[in-house]
This record gives C-alpha cells, structure tokens and sequence, in this order.
C-alpha cells in the first residue's frame, strides 16, 4: 500500500480546489475516524477528565465556496480564545465542558507533554485516510460512478451494511475518489456481477441475434449489466429461450420489408416498429422485467405473423 503524505502547504493547496461539500464530506469521515479510535477506544483517560469529542474547522485557513460564500469566520475556539483548526472537548466527572486548544489540553487533562503529543500526532496520523483521497483527485481520480450505478441497479449495493453505503452515497454527491480499502471493498462486489455479466454476454452472443429494428437486444444488455447473480443458472436458460423467439421475430420483419413498398416500409417503420421499441425502452429494470419483456415479445410475435402488405395499406387508407 503506498503511503501519501502532504505537507501543510500541499494540502491546503489542493483543498482550495475542492468545493464545499466535498471539503465538509472529508472533514465529516476523517474526524469519525478519529473519534471512533481515540474516543470508542478509550484512547485517552485521566483521572479527573476524560476526551468526549475531537472537532475540526475544514476551512481552517480556506475560503468558504459554493453555497457559503463570503468572508471566512474562525468556528473553534479555546477557552482562552484563541481560535483552533482541532479542539479537544474533555469533560469532568461532573459534567462540565472544556473546549480547548493542544496547549491547554495538555494542562488541564493533567497529562504529560509527551502523551498530549502522540495524541495530537495520532491525529495527525489518521490524516493520511484524507492525504491519499487528496492526492487522488490531484491526479483526476474521482468517485467510481460507473460501477457503483451497476450495483445499485441490480440491487447487490444492499450486501453492503448501511453505514458503509452511506459513505459511498455522500462520496458520490461529492464525486470524491474513495479510500483504497473502500474502493478494493466495492470494485471485489462489482467484479462479482461482471463475472455473471460475462457469462449471459456468451449467451447473447452465441446467438448470432443482430436485433436490426426492434430494440430487444439492447434491453437485454441492459438487462444483463442489472442482473443479480444469485439467478445467474436461471437467467441463462430464460435468455437462451428469449433470444430464439426475438430472433424469429426480427427474421420475419426482414422477410416482410423486403417485398413490401416504400410505402407500407414507411408505415411499418412509424406505426409498428417504433411504439413497440418506445415500449421497450420505458421498461424498468425490476423484479417483473421478464414478464414484461416477454408479454411485449409476444404480441409483437402475434402481430408480425398477421401481416402482409394489403392489411398495412387497408388500414393505414381506413385511419386517414
């Protein structure tokens, strides 16, 4: 695993390019991360105070964007007064509050100069969680949009739990590019589904099925990208069927416009062919594509044998 670091300076840099969601996003899931190890862990405790929360300024030196625009405004603050990028809450056993500063932690924790240190340094160290989505988007890497679409389309993002996919929906809002464990964690998922993708795609093209004027094939690509792999057996076998009847249906098309007029093509073209692909296309990817896939393959099956030219013409002549 490659370790990014950023200086001061670096960081800031590039964090003057990000927008202010994207500032905020960061700053929300690097300091959980932080208050999830020095606080659930007990990272700290003295005998008469105890860490109860970590806060940081994002804008710390930068210029509010986007949708809070104007002059920026110092948030934290020590008791002392002297405003903070990181303020350390600790609490006494009665209850009272202290906000305060690295200097003034270490005095009234009671705590060594030396271990108020490495806790300010463990802070620091959590920092490279946000260096390396930093140093990513420096390069031009952002969120992976593609491939979390595929998931959710098909439904496999809910075997992640819903603290992690919600992460990935404020990355996504944010088009931030995500924390290598993150990204290793939903590109294993996705590789499952191409995998299965990759078995109905040899089915589809085993078929030879050109798909010339009806839009069957590319709803069963479509299909096929949103297919969750659990039916992965079934779906083969549904496809293989489907594939045969859309083939005869397009064969019977090409047959009938090859010895029909100009006229009756125009017909066919604009009263037949194109209200059966808008229908087509305005199917959902959900639990009951099949069937629907399949009732309008069928009256399309059902139609297409029905028809011979003088029909096309007679009825076109009677609607006019």
């Amino acid at each position: 695993m490659e370790i990014y670091t950023l200086t001061d300076e670096k960081r800031r840099k590039i964090l003057s390019k990000l927008k202010y969601n994207q500032i905020q996003t960061l700053s929300d899931f690097t300091m959980y991360k932080v208050k999830s190890e020095m606080i659930t862990n007990n990272f700290i405790a003295a005998s008469d105070w105890h860490l109860v929360d970590v806060q940081e300024d994002p804008f710390w030196k930068l210029r509010y964007t986007d949708n809070a625009p104007g002059k920026y405004v110092p948030k934290l603050k020590c008791y002392c007064g002297k405003t903070l990028k990181y303020q350390y809450v600790l609490e006494s056993r009665n209850g009272k509050q202290l906000y305060l500063g690295k200097e003034h932690f270490m005095q009234h924790a009671g705590i060594p100069q030396k271990i108020a240190n490495q806790i300010h340094e463990r802070v620091n160290d959590i920092m490279i969680f946000r260096d390396e989505i930093l140093v990513k988007y420096d390069r031009g890497e952002r969120f992976p949009l593609k491939e979390y679409r595929i998931l959710d389309r098909s439904g496999m993002i809910f075997e992640f739990g819903e603290d992690f996919r919600y992460k990935l929906r404020r990355f996504r809002d944010a088009n931030l590019p995500l924390f290598h464990v993150d990204e290793n964690r939903l590109m294993s998922k996705y590789r499952q589904i191409r995998e299965a993708n990759y078995a109905l795609q040899r089915v589809l093209n085993r078929e030879k099925f050109e798909d010339n004027h009806f839009l069957f094939r590319r709803m069963l690509e479509k299909y096929i990208d949103d297919v969750k792999i659990k039916n992965l057996k079934d779906d083969a076998e549904w496809l293989k069927s489907v594939l045969n009847d859309c083939r005869l249906v397009e064969e019977n098309m090409e047959s009938m416009l090859s010895i029909s007029t100009n006229m009756t093509k125009e017909i066919l073209k604009a009263d037949y062919i194109k209200p059966i692909n808008v229908r087509l296309t305005s199917l959902s990817m959900d639990g009951i594509f099949k069937i629907r896939f399949e009732r309008i393959l069928n009256s399309t099956k059902k139609s297409i044998y029905e028809k011979n030219e003088v029909d096309i013409l007679l009825k076109k002549k009677k609607k006019k």
